[in-house]
C-alpha cells in the first residue's frame, strides 16, 4: 500500500522507510493481542 498510495505531509511525499516500519509494529501489535 505505501510503494502505491505514499502518504503526503504539507505537499511533500514522505519516504516509505519512515512510514512501513512503524505501520508493521501496529500490524504486529494487533495480531500479538488477538492471539493472545
Amino acid at each position: 500500500v505505501a510503494d502505491g498510495l505514499p502518504p503526503v505531509m504539507r505537499g511533500v511525499a514522505v519516504d516509505d522507510n519512515l512510514t512501513i516500519p512503524p505501520a508493521a509494529l501496529v500490524g504486529m501489535v494487533a495480531v500479538v493481542t488477538l492471539v493472545g
